[in-house]
């Protein structure tokens, strides 16, 4: 399910930077690197509050309802970021607008 709802978001982030005129693959990598890195402060964040018994493995369920959310955090920082950005029919009428 990680990689299907990664999957779908990495190609909003591509089409969101390909509108702005953007390189996509470093959006796109932004994006990924940020995913992860709130995946694993995610999962610390839960390992807090949850203590693993060594002999009972303890359901995924309770560190993946903090660490998902905090992942997504990386998803809507790369979108507010590129929704600041002109878009690239703008820059160019602009510039046109100047000549």
């Amino acid at each position: 399910m990680d990689i299907i709802v990664l999957f779908f978001l990495c190609k909003y982030i591509y089409k969101k930077a390909v509108k702005k005129g953007l390189p996509p693959i470093n959006w796109i990598l932004y994006f990924i690197s940020l995913w992860f890195l709130g995946f694993f402060i995610g999962i610390n964040i839960a390992s807090l509050f949850y203590v693993i018994d060594k002999k009972n493995i303890l359901s995924i369920t309770p560190f993946a309802l903090i660490a998902y959310p905090i992942s997504f955090a990386g998803f809507h920082i790369i979108k507010s970021i590129l929704d600041k950005k002109p878009d690239a029919d703008n820059q160019n009428s602009a510039l046109e607008k100047n000549n």
